[in-house]
């Protein structure tokens, strides 16, 4: 049903020295694994599969955590900053006063 309606996701992605291998849920910094969260990886995903796409911390919370979340303010930041620590600086940008986006 995803072919038909042209929804075909790439089952391996390279930003720099990062993979992510979708099918798998699984990934790499070079040839080592890294582990992540479940909510990690979702962030990321959404951030690889839509390279050059700003993502504001609503749109981000709205999508990985559900319409109507009412948790912490700083909490995608905080998910932000743990990618980041793991996968290095680069990975991920901030866009002043919009969001975050993996570059493409």
């Amino acid at each position: 049903a995803r072919l038909r309606r042209g929804e075909v996701r790439p089952r391996r992605v390279e930003v720099g020295e990062v993979v992510l291998e979708v099918e798998a849920r699984r990934v790499l910094k070079g040839s080592l694994p890294i582990g992540l969260t479940a909510k990690e990886y979702q962030v990321l995903e959404l951030l690889v599969l839509n390279r050059g796409r700003v993502f504001s911390k609503d749109e981000i919370l709205e999508r990985i955590w559900g319409p109507g979340y009412e948790g912490e303010s700083n909490l995608v930041e905080v998910y932000v900053k743990n990618l980041r620590k793991k996968l290095g600086e680069e990975v991920i940008e901030t866009i002043r006063g919009l969001g975050y986006r993996v570059p493409g």
